[in-house]
């Protein structure tokens, strides 16, 4: 899963992330593999409590993949090793809601 520390690395750096999946459950469990990440950075003392806790407070998690990808400013996506399948996730999915090619809006995770 590399979607979590894709959104943790924005997050850090004081961008509010969404971390989208078709399901609840994978959501879910984005959020909560990022959370831990967060957790696993400041243990090894590499960022501080308050770093963590304020990157965790800007992740969220969501399914409703037409208002936030409307919404965004960036895509970043990290589909699953398929390159079949993230083009066209890329190119026809989003780039038709968005209205623009994916390229360089949606950049490859």
């Amino acid at each position: 899963m590399m979607g979590p520390g894709i959104a943790l690395t924005f997050a850090l750096g004081g961008l509010p992330c969404t971390i989208l999946s078709r399901t609840a459950g994978g959501t879910d469990q984005a959020v909560r593999k990022a959370r831990s990440l967060a957790g696993v950075l400041g243990d090894n003392g590499l960022i501080t409590p308050d770093e963590a806790d304020h990157a965790v407070e800007l992740l969220t998690g969501s399914t409703d993949f037409e208002s936030v990808v409307g919404a965004a400013g960036l895509v970043v996506e990290s589909t699953p090793e398929r390159l079949a399948f993230s083009r066209s996730f890329s190119n026809d999915w989003i780039g038709s809601r968005t209205g623009r090619l994916s390229w360089p809006p949606i950049l490859p995770g």
